[in-house]
């Protein structure tokens, strides 16, 4: 596609505003330096430039997006937000230097390593060596324009020091301070961008550009360390409307009370592939504010642009969506929660802010559990398609791909919506029971999608962020009282205490277990465990590289079983019982259980990768470790706990199916072999 122009105002037919834009920022850097603050000399730049090599690296990997000339307009440059970086000009973000002033070789070195959270600029340390991370240093410095890298080098940086304690009185300084320096006239009282001078902010380039929302913190952009966000009041982000906060506090104590506040406001993900609607007595609130919702337990799900269906979307605004689920003796409402800096209900010539429910047309039961395309269902399963805009309609279609939508009006689904200090509180609901309606009943598994669009991004129809399909779990009001397999049928009792799991009677489970135990061509060649003996020790490394032994467990009931990450086979069906087990259980009950799966797979399962594993399947560390080590480690435990492994085609694994539940004492109490 041909080159994008460059802005005019920076273009190189304007050198006078440029120089004058320079002089500027250097004003701006010695009003800066009036104020006190420790500088240190830079390190020396430890590998030497090697033109041609940084040249080659350059056109391989940053080219696409950066341009054959540097300029922030590559191919690929209006397909991500924000725009990559216009090198020629030498203004850069992330540095250690004042305002104004170029990064040094190191900043640069620890963009290229480290990345830009929030944006398509990747960590390249997980690609390049350290020396060709080196070259593109120096490679990017000969897109320099103005000559300032060579004139002006950075020869001192901000000393940025120790960080202090955290501690509520310093927050609680640091909030005085972000109330008293206005900083939530950008970033909003909340911390979610939706001040009153964040709409139509542009950068210096007159591109569009929002402040950040400090409750995702994994968006910063320098980084969500304490000292990243003190580097970040000090030094400003050059370019972007960001200034340094270090001429209006100049104390750097003060710069780390405000750094310790934003930090606080960063809110953790909370992932799951399950949204558990918990049973609420009496009627469902209209609310979508009511109290009953604080109680509610919340789910984040990642989303991702629609890139698969034209037109494609590869810059959406929006990166989550939370929800939660209640339901009580005739209805069940979803909540849907989410951040929107800028509101757009109408009346402003831009689309529609608008959230969608997706669940499938049909009975999951009555399909074999097959769901429908993720995007809009297709021609043999379609979805019952929940659509809410910011302007208060709601519509209902059925939809059955994108080329066949039916309007489905329908007097039983309800919504309501509300907007507040930068957020959607958005809530649906319908019967539990309906001629319209897939029944749901307490303990049954329904596959949810959710659909985002934000009016001013320009987003609309299928220029939308999407989740993956997610289910929706009625959790029963009472505990269950059957277990999942015949060994954990009933209550299991060890010296009169009642533990363990006491849940799950949905046919699907069963159906799960019949496969994951059925018949195994291993029967005659594993050992089984002496069932009230102790179980075999191990001592192996979890998915941090901690080493972990079966002691570490004592106290806890540990259900255990084998797998590898690369299986698709009876692996994930392994370990999808467990994780519906996980949820089955209620929070007192899961803080005494802990799920260990032993990988089988000492060549390819190392820590990183089973690190990864676990994120990719939304496993929680607090009740989960996933174990490795050397070959001669993994044999003697898979022997040991009557797992025999065998070479299988493509470098994979054939095993038996294996369940141990283990006591807090150590004692084997049930296996369990397929």
């Amino acid at each position: 596609m041909p080159a994008r122009a460059r802005p005019p105002a920076l273009g190189r037919k304007a050198p006078m505003r440029a120089i004058s834009s320079f002089a500027a920022l250097l004003l701006l850097a010695s009003s800066a330096a009036l104020a006190e603050v420790a500088m240190e000399p830079v390190k020396p730049t430890p590998v030497a430039a090697v033109p041609e090599q940084g040249q080659q690296l350059y056109r391989r990997h940053c080219e696409q997006c950066h341009g054959a000339e540097g300029k922030g307009d590559g191919p690929a440059a209006d397909l991500v937000y924000p725009r990559p970086r216009d090198f020629t000009l030498a203004l850069f973000k992330v540095r250690t230097t004042l305002s104004g002033q170029v990064p040094t070789d190191h900043d640069l070195f620890r963009v290229i390593s480290e990345g830009m959270p929030g944006t398509s600029m990747p960590p390249w340390k997980k690609v390049l060596s350290e020396a060709d991370r080196w070259q593109l240093v120096h490679h990017i410095k000969t897109f320099d324009d103005i000559g300032v890298f060579a004139d002006e080098p950075a020869k001192e940086q901000v000393a940025l020091g120790a960080p202090p304690k955290v501690t509520p009185e310093l927050i609680e300084r640091g909030r005085l301070l972000y109330q008293d320096k206005k900083c939530w006239q950008c970033h909003g009282q909340m911390g979610r961008g939706d001040g009153p001078s964040a709409q139509g902010m542009k950068d210096d380039w007159g591109f569009a550009i929002r402040p950040v929302d400090f409750t995702k913190s994994w968006r910063y952009r320098g980084g969500d360390g304490l000292a990243d966000i003190y580097r970040t009041f000090t030094t400003g982000f050059n370019g972007t409307p960001m200034p340094s906060f270090l001429a209006s506090i100049p104390e750097a104590a003060d710069r780390w009370a405000l750094a310790a506040f934003v930090q606080s406001l960063a809110q953790p993900m909370r992932p799951s592939q399950v949204l558990r609607a918990g049973r609420h007595a009496g009627e469902i609130p209209a609310d979508p504010n009511d109290r009953a919702w604080a109680k509610a337990e919340a789910v984040d799900f990642p989303l991702a642009g629609q890139i698969i269906l034209e037109p494609r979307w590869f810059k959406p605004a929006h990166d989550v969506v939370s929800a939660k689920a209640l339901y009580g003796d005739r209805e069940v409402a979803l909540l849907v929660i989410w951040d929107d800096g800028t509101r757009n209900h109408g009346g402003d010539n831009k689309p529609l802010d608008r959230v969608a429910v997706q669940l499938p047309l049909a009975d999951p039961a009555t399909t074999d559990g097959e769901r429908p395309y993720f995007i809009l269902g297709d021609r043999k399963h379609g979805v019952d398609y929940w659509q809410w805009a910011a302007d208060g309609k709601l519509d209902r279609e059925r939809i059955f791909g994108v080329s066949r939508r039916e309007a489905h009006p329908s007097a039983s689904l309800k919504a309501a919506g509300t907007y507040n200090d930068g957020q959607y509180r958005v809530m649906f609901r319908r019967p539990l029971t309906g001629k319209d309606e897939i029944p749901l009943k307490a303990g049954t598994f329904l596959p949810v999608a959710f659909h985002l669009w934000d009016g001013a991004n320009g987003e609309e129809g299928l220029k939308m962020a999407l989740s993956a399909w997610a289910y929706l779990l009625l959790v029963p009001e009472t505990p269950f009282t059957v277990f999942l397999w015949p060994g954990l049928l009933g209550l299991l009792a060890v010296g009169g205490e009642v533990w363990l799991i006491r849940r799950l009677r949905r046919p699907a489970f069963a159906a799960l277990m019949l496969v994951a135990l059925s018949p195994s061509a291993f029967a005659a060649e594993y050992q089984r465990l002496e069932v009230n003996e102790p179980a075999p020790a191990f001592r192996l490394l979890d998915q941090n590289g901690r080493r972990t032994s079966l002691t570490d467990f004592r106290g806890k009931v540990t259900v255990m079983t084998f797998f590898f990450s690369t299986c698709v086979d009876v692996c994930p069906v392994l370990l999808q019982t467990l994780e519906a087990t996980e949820i089955m259980l209620n929070p007192k009950e899961l803080d005494r259980v802990r799920f260990i799966a032993v990988t089988v797979d000492a060549g390819r399962d190392t820590t990183e990768r089973l690190k990864a594993f676990m994120a990719e399947r939304g496993l929680r560390a607090k009740t989960w470790r996933l174990l490795t080590g050397s070959i001669l480690d993994l044999t003697g435990v898979a022997d040991a706990y009557g797992t025999v492994v065998r070479p299988g085609a493509g470098g994979d694994f054939v095993h038996n199916s294996v369940f141990v539940v283990i006591d807090g004492k150590g004692i084997n109490r049930v296996e369990l072999h397929g």
